[in-house]
């Protein structure tokens, strides 16, 4: 696996003891370190880098986290990690949208990832930035508000899954083709909410059968 090169501080690194509801002894064990060098941070400058030598497990716990639920990929600190096309590999990419591959399609990645309790309540609560997306012209509008419509209606939960899975996708950092990149940073963004979009306008099936 390729050397990390994102920087990081002790205090985003610490970031992660009240957002991931973490014992110094709990994050120690993830890093591979003891307890008692994680509370030693806590008395050194904000600024001061974590040591390199600890920034790759770094990325695997945050990556961990926000795969479990337990820690949300609108947090400061994995924006910052996962925001990184350079800090994850592929696979990683996958795993953290719900599926090892895509072998099975799409639909049925997006409803993967929307069976997720976690997930959903991100999104349920993200409409503001969901709104800002919205102003990237009037087919993301129209995609966007489908979906969105869909999720907040009485359907039955489980065919709501492929909606949410796609809004989550494009909440996430967890990208196939990072939005960081100019002109194409969206592409499989739009993609996958017209993709859900057009699922939901037809004769419905089972996600797994599209």
């Amino acid at each position: 696996m390729a050397s990390v090169q994102i920087q990081m501080t002790h205090q985003l690194l610490l970031s992660l003891l009240g957002e991931a509801k973490l014992s110094p002894e709990e994050l120690g064990q993830m890093l591979g370190i003891s307890g008692m060098t994680i509370r030693r941070w806590l008395d050194k400058p904000k600024s001061t880098p974590v040591d390199r030598i600890y920034v790759r497990a770094a990325v695997d716990v945050v990556y961990r986290l926000v795969v479990e639920g337990r820690l949300s990929s609108q947090s400061e600190i994995a924006r910052h990690v996962l925001g990184n096309p350079e800090t994850v590999p592929f696979e990683a990419i996958l795993k953290g949208m719900g599926t090892e591959d895509l072998s099975d399609g799409f639909l049925p990645c997006l409803s993967r990832i929307g069976a997720h309790e976690s997930r959903r309540r991100e999104v349920d609560v993200s409409r503001t930035q969901l709104s800002e997306h919205e102003q990237r012209g009037s087919d993301w509008k129209d995609h966007i508000t489908s979906l969105w419509s869909h999720v907040t209606s009485a359907a039955p939960a489980m065919e709501k899954f492929a909606a949410y899975g796609a809004l989550f996708y494009l909440l996430t950092p967890f990208d196939l083709i990072p939005d960081t990149i100019p002109a194409f940073g969206f592409v499989d963004d739009f993609s996958v909410l017209g993709l859900a979009a057009r699922y939901y306008r037809k004769p419905q099936s089972s996600p797994s059968e599209a």
